[in-house]
């Protein structure tokens, strides 16, 4: 590296880059565990809250899409934008845990209720990686961080 003489840009990339890792590898895990948890809940009649679940999922996947095109395009705006679209999530993540929580007479098993809390904490968990990498990406271009 001291034989290219980086300027103070392509350290803070490099450095952000070393985080982005951690954060990719993290939301990849969380898709694993997303996917075992599918085929555990697979046998169970669908819950009324899967909808709030598929739109936690639809969001968290949207903030992984406009991190990685901000990453690509080293945009700014677009990185720090996604910490607005990860209040949805966590705000979908709150009433869709009191709701599972509100359920007490509940015939039937309790794995699945189990099995979709899990699955709405690695939604958000993932979002919140997604909102990392944003930040990043502001941090690389503007040197501040946020």
């Amino acid at each position: 590296m001291t034989h290219q003489s980086p300027t103070d840009r392509d350290l803070r990339c490099l450095s952000a880059f070393m985080q982005l890792v951690r954060d990719l590898e993290r939301i990849g895990d969380y898709a694993e565990d997303l996917g075992n948890i599918a085929v555990k809940l697979f046998p169970y009649p669908p819950h009324p809250l899967m909808l709030e679940i598929a739109m936690m999922s639809h969001h968290a996947q949207a903030m992984l899409a406009t991190s990685l095109v901000a990453l690509a395009d080293l945009d700014e705006a677009n990185g720090r934008n996604i910490k607005h679209l990860d209040d949805a999530v966590d705000n979908a993540y709150e009433q869709v845990y009191n709701a599972l929580a509100q359920q007490r007479d509940v015939p039937g098993l309790l794995e699945p209720f189990l099995l979709l809390g899990l699955a709405i904490r690695c939604l958000e968990r993932m979002a919140d990686h997604a909102t990392n990498i944003g930040q990043r990406v502001a941090y690389i271009v503007t040197g501040q961080r946020s």
